[in-house]
């Protein structure tokens, strides 16, 4: 390796063809354009819902060339983007919040227009402040893109679920076509299984006189015990 080169100097010396023209133009099109890139969050804000990420991809710094000659790329991290926003899945008032940490993965996009008015005030119709397009100052991450070797280990097929930072093993509430489940850790004990534990118990109460529920007490039970068989799980 040898002489350090501008990426925009690396056309043959002889002179060039207009294929070769239009090459360098797009690729030089293409190096300035930010679009999206998978990265991980370094640290995270809550008051307000941003992140310092780093990119995990490495980027071009220089090219040099080799004894030949030709161009060849050295490559370097990104540094760290600090206080990203952070896209929560919400509206009209409501939202799903995750408890977002360091080393978790993400997606960064980065807005064709410079946001730093919006970001500041909500605003609608405010002209940007400047002329910045598709730069990386104007990335927000959406959490939730993994890397193979970071796939959720469990993933139901039939089902809609929510779990907490335990994982599929922890507490678990599953949507499924036409009943819900509610259960603790790894599924030992379902709400369904609580609730019917419950009526068989009081089904089977002898009060003081040793006398069992009336029959309109045990069919108003049964009738409960049924309704849960139909909306549990």
């Amino acid at each position: 390796m040898s002489n350090q080169t501008n990426i925009a100097n690396t056309l043959p010396k002889s002179k060039p063809d207009l294929k070769l023209v239009f090459q360098q133009i797009t690729r030089e099109i293409m190096n300035s354009l930010s679009v999206a890139q998978s990265a991980t969050i370094v640290k995270f804000y809550p008051d307000t819902q941003t992140a310092d990420v780093q990119p995990n991809i490495a980027k071009v710094i220089q090219y040099l060339t080799d004894t030949n000659g030709n161009p060849q790329p050295v490559y370097g991290p990104y540094p760290i983007f600090p206080a990203v926003p952070v896209i929560c899945l919400g509206g009209g008032g409501g939202a799903i919040t995750f408890p977002i940490a360091a080393g978790d993965q993400c997606l960064l996009t980065f807005l064709d227009r410079n946001m730093d008015a919006w970001w500041l005030s909500g605003t609608q119709g405010l002209p940007p402040n400047n002329g910045r397009q598709h730069d990386l100052s104007d990335a927000v991450a959406l959490i939730g893109l993994r890397s193979q070797n970071n796939s959720l280990s469990s993933y139901s097929t039939t089902d809609t679920q929510i779990y907490g930072s335990s994982g599929p093993t922890g507490p678990l509430i599953s949507l499924g076509t036409s009943k819900i489940g509610i259960s603790n850790n790894s599924g030992t004990t379902s709400l369904l299984t609580a609730l019917t534990a419950l009526i068989t118990a009081l089904e089977n109460w002898v009060d003081t006189g040793g006398y069992k529920p009336n029959t309109a007490t045990v069919n108003a039970l049964t009738a409960v015990q049924t309704t849960l068989n139909s909306l549990l799980k």
